[in-house]
């Protein structure tokens, strides 16, 4: 060999296995018998190939796979405000029996304290908060309710976008 004769290396094609002459320092090449595009790899001084057209279907996989866990997150995150006392989500129920309670002690107090000043006074006042805060506890449930829903759609959106593609490439995982 002389100086100024190029190194070939032999690799197979990462799509359908046939054998590849590289010239060194190619980085990219097209296999003569699948027209498959390939980016050259060289790992401990011993290359091979990578179909790039696969590479494209795992990184769009691997980023709807990433959209879908933002979605889980964000979700999580929104979830946590709409809480009450840990880990239960306020309903449109809860809402009302709160009202219903408080309608039924507001006329209970009012009848045990009718006309003793400021102990009737402090239960009205005492009731009409607990009223405001009934009505509070129904809007988070209907927000959280909305909220969720976003979500459950979106994420849906998602799986869609990943299930058709996954089924039509046959990626199952992100190796």
């Amino acid at each position: 060999m002389t100086s100024n004769s190029l190194h070939v290396s032999a690799v197979g094609c990462d799509n359908c296995g046939a054998p590849l002459e590289v010239p060194e320092g190619v980085s990219r090449v097209t296999c003569a018998y699948c027209n498959e595009r390939l980016k050259v790899h060289t790992e401990c001084e011993a290359p091979y190939t990578l179909a790039l057209d696969d590479v494209a279907r795992k990184l769009t996989t691997i980023r709807r796979q990433d959209a879908i866990e933002r979605a889980d997150l964000e979700w999580i995150q929104k979830r946590r405000k709409y809480m009450m006392g840990g880990e239960s989500a306020p309903t449109k129920t809860d809402g009302l029996l709160f009202l219903v309670y408080s309608t039924v002690f507001t006329l209970v107090w009012g009848a045990m304290a009718w006309g003793e000043g400021l102990f009737f006074l402090f239960g009205i006042v005492l009731c009409g908060a607990v009223i405001v805060g009934s009505i509070l506890t129904f809007i988070m449930a209907v927000g959280y309710g909305w909220a969720r829903a976003r979500y459950v759609k979106k994420r849906r959106r998602l799986m869609i976008a990943l299930n058709t593609q996954v089924r039509s490439t046959g990626l199952y995982s992100r190796n």
